[in-house]
């Protein structure tokens, strides 16, 4: 239930009375920023300070250079509309040609009564889990973590998945990405340490082949927004961890780079703190991301990504066909450390693994629409079963069928490989 208030006739100022652009709350909407304003300070939850917090900084004009928030109509000569989107609220203001700003809509209903606490731990929203493996069901079970911090352990592994229904799923293609990343600890140590995972439910995945718009503008993608604002949130809080590597699986990729934009626009730098980042099969835009994880401060290991050229949501959505080699002379340029060979190395391996996919995909028809990223109506499994069969005459069939179910042929083989 909101507070019960009087409001006053003339207008609510929360900032800009004295300096800067006036900030007014419509009226009509006191008894909803007085509710947050309460939220915030009473009863200390995080989103509801950030939207004070956020609200209050349009007096300096904020708006210009913030990722998550979006122009709307233009209102004539008078100003112009936008919208604000964070976690558990919704905010609209008008930006007056006066430089004046009026919020005039506000959404907070999820976060009343701790309904968005309570939906992040259905998995129904962002959250961050623990992950610990099972040896009794082999299986890596996720438990969540409310305050969004990693473990303060050195090295400290974190996955940021792709888009999953259910956060059981998330956990598991994650244990099995990270341990094949040039970084973080290896199969084996995860499954003695265990790894904290940054989880955004949805059924689409992010990015790729049939997504190229979101892969090209993971930046300012509105979908990613919420999940982005609690990793930003979870990254800045880790900065005093030694060693963090963060590991990007699929489209996970499109979240880790919004928050790295975020991270930027704020001055948030990780110089020092010895914080590395992997994208393992990313289907949004490598060079963007690489871009951005250089500019706040973050390291790589040998390799920046892995990426499977048979799968298109990946060369094409994460690549651009040509992406890897365009980042491969970015890193070269920015990284005082990097020789001649290690360039050489990295555009052998983006020719070699193009060119791979080229040619096989050429000696069936099957092959394109495989490498297309197209599901099939073939279970995985059994494909799996008589491609290990087939044995060296089945390597295109091998290849195929990771690249068509990436998911269904890591289980496989970490449990019969």
């Amino acid at each position: 239930m909101l507070p019960m208030i009087r409001t006053p006739h003339t207008p609510m100022i929360i900032a800009g009375k004295d300096s800067g652009s006036k900030v007014i709350v419509m009226h009509g909407l006191e008894q909803a920023y007085a509710f947050l304003e309460i939220m915030a300070k009473e009863k200390q939850n995080h989103w509801a300070a950030v939207a004070v917090k956020e609200m209050k900084s349009l007096t300096s004009g904020h708006h210009k250079s913030s990722v998550y928030i979006h122009a709307g109509e233009i209102l004539g000569q008078s100003g112009q509309q936008f919208r604000m989107v964070l976690p558990g609220c919704e905010i609209s203001f008008i930006r007056f040609s006066s430089s004046e700003y009026l919020i005039n809509k506000m959404d907070v209903s999820q976060l009343y009564d701790e309904l968005y606490d309570n939906m992040q731990k259905a998995g129904t929203k962002p959250g961050f889990y623990n992950v610990e493996h099972d040896k009794i069901s082999d299986s890596w079970i996720p438990a969540y973590q409310p305050d969004g911090q990693v473990k303060n352990e050195m090295r400290r592994t974190v996955a940021i998945t792709d888009q999953y229904e259910e956060v059981e799923d998330a956990a598991e293609t994650a244990g099995l990405q990270l341990g094949n990343a040039s970084i973080g600890a290896s199969a084996h140590d995860l499954k003695q340490s265990g790894f904290d995972m940054h989880f955004t439910p949805g059924k689409a995945k992010i990015g790729g082949l049939m997504n190229v718009s979101q892969a090209r503008n993971a930046t300012t993608s509105e979908s990613l927004h919420e999940s982005a604002l609690q990793l930003a949130r979870t990254m800045t809080m880790a900065k005093d961890v030694e060693g963090v590597s963060w590991i990007s699986a699929g489209g996970g990729s499109g979240v880790l780079t919004q928050a790295m934009a975020i991270l930027k626009t704020k001055g948030v730098s990780f110089e020092e703190t010895k914080h590395h980042v992997f994208f393992s099969h990313l289907t949004t835009d490598l060079v963007i991301a690489q871009k951005l994880a250089t500019d706040i401060g973050l390291e790589f290991g040998d390799r920046v990504k892995s990426t499977n050229f048979f799968n298109l949501n990946e060369s094409v959505g994460g690549l651009g066909l040509i992406g890897g080699y365009v980042a491969a002379w970015q890193r070269q340029d920015q990284d005082p450390n990097r020789t001649r060979l290690m360039l050489v190395g990295d555009m052998t391996r983006e020719t070699i693994g193009s060119l791979d996919a080229v040619k096989t995909a050429g000696v069936t028809g099957v092959a394109v629409g495989v490498a297309l990223g197209v599901a099939t109506a073939i279970p995985a499994t059994p494909l799996i079963v008589f491609a290990a069969a087939m044995g060296g005459a089945a390597s295109l069939g091998i290849k195929l069928t990771k690249a068509a179910f990436p998911e269904s042929y890591a289980k496989f083989i970490s449990k019969f490989g």
